[in-house]
C-alpha cells in the first residue's frame, strides 16, 4: 500500500516535531504509523496552520506521544484511544460446550493502563449454534464461514482484528491470570521482539495440572533452537498460546491451512523472521478431554503427518534463504 501524500507530509512533520492539526490529520496520523519509518519525540507535536509556530499546543489537535515503545494517541477532547489486544479462537459445531469457561477466563483478566481487549470467534463451518452459548458483550464477535480447519478459521478471524496484538486461544482453552497482561508488557517492553509464548500447563479430566516436559526458562527463544528441537520431536513450547504484533502474523499470511499443527507451524514461521521472547509464567490451561480435536482417531496419521512436517520444514526454508527479517520498528509500535 502507498501512504497517501498527505501521510508522507504529517510523517516529516512527525519527524520534526510537529503535530497533526484538524480531523484530516488526523486520518493521515493512522497512515503515518502504519507505513513510515519516522518516528517523532517525546511530547506535543503542532503542524503549524498559518500564523503559528511550530511545536505549539492547538485546541482541537490530535496529541500524538511517544514513549519508549511507539505512539498513544489522544482525540480532540483528550481522550485516551486504547490499545487492543485481539484474542483469537477457532470453534466448530459441536465443540463450544468450553467457550462460557473461555469467557469467563478472558473477561477477569486486569489489563495494563491504556489497554482493552476483543475476543474474535471464528466458527468452521456456517451452523451458527456456537453463538448461543456466547454473552451479549461488545467486545466479542461471532462469525462464521466455511469449513476449512482451525488454521482457515484463525486466519478468517484474524482479518477481523483490530488490535496490535493478536493472542492465539482454542475453545477449550483457559487463559490464567495475568496472562494477557504479561503478553502486552512482554511486547511493549521489548520493542524488538515480534512474538512472544508463555508456559502452558495441562488441565487433566480430574481438576489436576501438569506442566509440560520441555518447558524453555523465561528469556528470548532462538529460531533455529526451536526448529532443532521441533525436529528432534521435543518442540518446547505451545502454539495455541502464542502472542504476536498482529502485523507480523499478517505478513506471514495468518495460519497455514493445514489439517493439524497448524499453530505450531505459526510459532516457527514467527521464530525464523522475528525476535521472540519465553515467558515463564504459565499463561494457559490446554484442557484435555475425549471430545478435543487432537484425541480423535484419525488426528494422527502418519503418512498425512509426514506432509505437514515437510510443508513446515520447506517453508522455514524459504523464509530463511529470503534474507528477510521482520522488524517492528517498521511496523505499528505499541
Amino acid at each position: 500500500m502507498r501512504i497517501s501524500g498527505r501521510g508522507v507530509r504529517l510523517a516529516a512533520q512527525l519527524h520534526y516535531g510537529y503535530c497533526a492539526y484538524g480531523p484530516e490529520y488526523r486520518r493521515s496520523a493512522v497512515l503515518a504509523r502504519r507505513h513510515s519509518r519516522c518516528f517523532a519525540p517525546r511530547g506535543w507535536l503542532v503542524a503549524p496552520p498559518q500564523g503559528r509556530s511550530p511545536g505549539r499546543p492547538v485546541a482541537g489537535c490530535a496529541r500524538l506521544h511517544t514513549g519508549r515503545a511507539g505512539f498513544d494517541l489522544r482525540d480532540g477532547a483528550g481522550t485516551l484511544t486504547k490499545s487492543t489486544i485481539s484474542i483469537v479462537t477457532a470453534v466448530f459445531d459441536g465443540g463450544h460446550r468450553y467457550l462460557p469457561d473461555a469467557f469467563r477466563s478472558i473477561a477477569s483478566q486486569t489489563l495494563p493502563s491504556g489497554w482493552t481487549w476483543e475476543w474474535i470467534v471464528q466458527e468452521d463451518g456456517r451452523s451458527g449454534r456456537p453463538a448461543s452459548v456466547l454473552p451479549a458483550d461488545h467486545r466479542v464477535r461471532y462469525a462464521t464461514g466455511p469449513r476449512g480447519g482451525a488454521g482457515v478459521a484463525r486466519t478468517l478471524a484474524l482479518a477481523r482484528a483490530t488490535g496490535d496484538i493478536v493472542r492465539a486461544l482454542d475453545a477449550d482453552d483457559l487463559l490464567t491470570d495475568g496472562a494477557l497482561a504479561r503478553d502486552i508488557r512482554t511486547l511493549t517492553s521489548q520493542p524488538e521482539a515480534g512474538w512472544c509464548v508463555s508456559a502452558c500447563l495441562d488441565l487433566l479430566p480430574d481438576g489436576s495440572l501438569l506442566s509440560g516436559p520441555y518447558d524453555p526458562p523465561a528469556g528470548p527463544l532462538d529460531g533455529a533452537w526451536l526448529r532443532e528441537q521441533y525436529e528432534a520431536d521435543r518442540f518446547p513450547v505451545v502454539g495455541t498460546h502464542l502472542a504476536a504484533r498482529t502485523d507480523l502474523v499478517r505478513a506471514l499470511g495468518g495460519w497455514p491451512a493445514l489439517p493439524a499443527l497448524e499453530a505450531l507451524a505459526l510459532a516457527l514461521a514467527c521464530s525464523a523472521v522475528a525476535s521472540g521472547h519465553m515467558i515463564a509464567e504459565p499463561g494457559g490451561l490446554y484442557r484435555k478431554h475425549v471430545g478435543q480435536t487432537t484425541a480423535q482417531p484419525g488426528y494422527t496419521h502418519e503418512a498425512e503427518f509426514t506432509l505437514m512436517r515437510r510443508s513446515i520444514l520447506s517453508r522455514l526454508d524459504a523464509l530463511t534463504e529470503s534474507g528477510w527479517r521482520y522488524s517492528p520498528m517498521e511496523s505499528l509500535l505499541l
